[in-house]
């Protein structure tokens, strides 16, 4: 039996070669049997920021945190960094869950699809709601023959990855008369 020494940890996974990567209370952490814990050194301090899921794509590392969106790093380098600022739904990410290049991110303000293109991770759509499901506090996701389930905060909720779209509509919009209470306005189309 091999004793780490006692601090509150978050996450882990194993990255690369059988390492052990850590999420704790003061950063990650690296443990490899038989040598111990190391704490890893970034060029993102993450000393304070909670990492609350961590998964691999290839050579990148994706953490997401608590309050501070989704980190990406390259070689121990920031690469990618998603949040609010570039259409995150929330900063407050909780755990991820993935299908080929696919991940499916549980936010407190739903759910986060990001889908991989031209090897930078991209948002593609927003589950909230206004979707179906039953609360925007999504805490977690996991896939299973072509349904999404997601655990929220008021019960499961099921969709179908059939129904979800990936290409937004990006024509033009003419309105052409609005109608409030029992008044007719047609638009002026000069």
């Amino acid at each position: 039996r091999t004793v780490v020494p006692p601090i509150r940890t978050f996450s882990l996974i194993e990255y690369p070669d059988k390492h052990l990567l850590i999420s704790t209370s003061n950063g990650l952490m690296e443990y490899v049997e038989g040598k111990g814990s190391a704490d890893i050194k970034t060029d993102i301090d993450f000393s304070s920021m909670r990492i609350f899921d961590m998964k691999t794509d290839d050579d990148l590392l994706i953490l997401a945190t608590n309050g501070n969106g989704i980190y990406i790093l390259k070689d121990k380098k920031l690469y990618q960094h998603l949040s609010v600022t570039n259409g995150l739904s929330d900063n407050n990410c909780k755990k991820m869950c993935t299908s080929g290049d696919t991940i499916y991110v549980s936010t407190d303000n739903g759910l986060n699809i990001l889908v991989k293109q031209n090897h930078l991770w991209n948002i593609s759509e927003i589950i909230t709601v206004k979707n179906g499901l039953l609360s925007n506090t999504v805490n977690d996701a996991a896939i299973s023959d072509g349904k999404i389930y997601l655990a929220t905060e008021k019960g499961l909720s099921i969709i179908n990855q059939s129904t979800l779209s990936r290409d937004k509509f990006v024509g033009r919009v003419y309105v052409t008369e609005i109608i409030t209470d029992s008044l007719h306005s047609v638009a002026d189309t000069g």
